[in-house]
């Protein structure tokens, strides 16, 4: 595992960095010209909103970040953000009045414009997942006014939200992925304090299964699925949870392997995951060593090493984020 602090980081004069290897130009992502990196504060931070730093884009090509005029309309903490097409979708999560949200709104990218959907969730609910599988969008699990729930819901791509089978584990504020077509969730809270174990979802049989022995109690984990393995970091609100909360673990489905791969190179929470064509993301959230910075990381999966970006702007909160495709004509790098 990487042994580095805040300090290796401080002080960088160019763009990026690489932390313990060679600088890498950002052509090696492989997402310049291809895909624009979104962030939405997910926290009720007064001062994000007041000064307007609440939706955010990320250009590779100038490795720099640009405040969005058109905010979110029906601002919220605690939804579930997924990438369908070329739009991002917000799903679910608590008003400023701590209203419970099922509510669906919409940006597009091509229009720079957003909008809410007409049809909502059946059930309002925050700290849900969504999963897209094809033009199949799922809403899984989170906290609904009955508590920790199990709910699955699947908009099917034309006009309807429609009930699936739901999660052997009720669970909130976990992360999920998609890999051969089938959905894998990990860590979270339960409706105690168990440790809650993975499970997958296979929309064919409509059946959840547990994957037995490995078993995280992980509130806040992030993940994304990169070349078909799932990477998760422990990204929590509670640290008090695990011990090494900074550490980054991985899942190889193909082969059942689980096991610590990385640590971020300093503990930080409320950051959201987002999978590039060859690397992954570690965008915004809180630093505990200064509460006043935010972050963006770049994880290379091949060197297991971290590379830093240009910060997001704004003070720090907890956020989510999105990677979007600019030209859907153009194709990505292959895997």
């Amino acid at each position: 595992m990487l042994d580095v602090t805040r300090d290796d980081i401080d002080g960088v004069a160019s763009p990026e960095r690489a932390i313990g290897s060679q600088e890498l130009p950002l052509s090696d992502a492989g997402e310049g010209g291809l895909y624009s990196l979104y962030m939405i504060a997910a926290s009720s931070s007064e001062n994000a909103n007041k000064q307007n730093y609440s939706f955010q884009r990320y250009d590779f090509d100038k490795s720099e970040w640009t405040v969005l005029k058109d905010r979110m309309p029906e601002e919220r903490s605690g939804f579930a953000v997924a990438t369908y097409g070329n739009q991002i979708w917000v799903i679910g999560g608590c008003s400023s009045s701590a209203r419970w949200m099922n509510s669906v709104v919409i940006y597009d990218q091509e229009k720079n414009s957003w909008r809410k959907k007409k049809r909502p969730m059946t059930y309002p609910r925050r700290d849900l997942c969504a999963v897209v599988i094809g033009r199949h969008l799922y809403a899984i699990g989170g906290t609904s006014l009955y508590g920790v729930c199990d709910f699955v819901e699947v908009w099917n791509g034309k006009t309807l939200w429609q009930y699936r089978a739901p999660l052997t584990q009720a669970r909130t504020d976990f992360s999920a992925g998609e890999i051969h077509g089938q959905i894998y969730v990990v860590g979270g809270q339960g409706r105690g304090n168990e440790c809650l174990d993975m499970e997958y979802y296979c929309p064919r049989s409509n059946c959840w299964t547990i994957i037995p022995g490995n078993s995280i109690k992980w509130p806040g984990v992030r993940a994304a699925v990169l070349r078909n393995v799932l990477y998760f970091f422990n990204g929590g609100l509670v640290a008090s949870y695990q011990k090494d909360n900074n550490s980054v673990s991985h899942y190889v489905p193909s082969c059942a392997d689980l096991g610590i791969v990385a640590v971020v190179p300093f503990v930080t929470r409320g950051y959201d995951v987002v999978a590039g064509c060859r690397t992954l993301y570690v965008v915004g959230g809180l630093m505990d060593e200064d509460p006043t910075e935010t972050t963006m990381l770049r994880f290379q999966t091949h060197t297991r090493r971290f590379v830093a970006l240009p910060n997001p702007l704004g003070p720090p909160c907890a956020v989510k984020a999105a990677l979007v495709k600019i030209d859907s004509s153009r194709q990505c790098c292959k895997l």
